[in-house]
């Protein structure tokens, strides 16, 4: 087979002798004609242009695949704090309970974006509202997802916008702020309407409790966030490089 130096190419003539093989096999020639016909059109720069295509999608492919399993481990990771570390920090509310389930979401979030950490909050919440935490119902779902989900898309999206040290601290203080006041009507609701807690009791625990509860476990988680991102991060992604060098 010779190559033509210019107009033609290899994938034009390896069509046209396929298809010549194709016709004297005597099986459906028509049919298979016409999709010779169709890579007979195709130059050098065409084909480039498609492999460099069909390469682009395999690697967003192999992305989506990573970012999904570490996902999931962030996910199972906050399952797993939930379980082992629980702890009541006022002691005029014994039933508020700390934990540091909301670090992986957030550590997500300043990975993936705010989108990412809220489809995770809400993936994480679920699983929770169904086995570490049934006893809150679905009740406690909503307001999990509301509260924490506030936290993750206000921070994931500041250190979008901010992606430096100080715009992690801004991210967090920002999450954190809106998060405290989000649960204000949310206890004054959810509390009242579905607990069966009377408002006025609601009311008087928002400045001895509720707030300073919220407050405090935000702030805790921040600095959890801060202290474990960039390990985390790596960690993760370094995994993945010993992954691929496995394979």
């Amino acid at each position: 087979m010779k190559f033509p130096i210019g107009g033609n190419t290899a994938y034009k003539l390896l069509a046209r002798e396929r298809k010549q093989t194709r016709f004297d096999s005597g099986a459906d020639s028509k049919v298979w004609m016409e999709e010779d016909a169709f890579f007979e059109y195709l130059t050098f720069p065409e084909i480039i242009f498609q492999g460099t295509f069909t390469f682009l999608e395999v690697f967003k492919m192999e992305n989506k695949t990573n970012k999904l399993v570490r996902l999931a481990v962030l996910s199972a990771l906050s399952i797993v704090l939930v379980m082992l570390v629980k702890f009541p920090i006022i002691p005029s509310a014994p039933f508020l309970e700390y934990e540091p389930g909301d670090v992986p979401m957030l550590v997500a979030a300043f990975m993936y974006g705010p989108v990412a950490g809220l489809l995770m909050t809400v993936v994480v919440s679920t699983i929770q509202a169904f086995t570490v935490s049934a006893a809150a119902g679905w009740v406690g779902l909503v307001m999990h997802v509301l509260a924490t989900g506030t936290f993750v898309v206000v921070s994931g999206y500041i250190y979008r916008r901010y992606h430096t040290f100080k715009g992690a601290f801004a991210a967090l203080a920002a999450g954190s702020t809106a998060m405290v006041l989000i649960m204000i009507p949310m206890n004054l609701f959810f509390t009242v309407r579905f607990y069966g807690v009377p408002y006025d009791a609601v009311v008087a625990m928002l400045p001895t409790a509720i707030l300073p509860f919220n407050l405090i476990k935000s702030l805790a988680n921040s600095l959890l966030v801060i202290l474990v991102y960039k390990p985390l991060s790596r960690f993760l992604k370094g995994a993945e490089k010993v992954q691929k060098n496995a394979v």
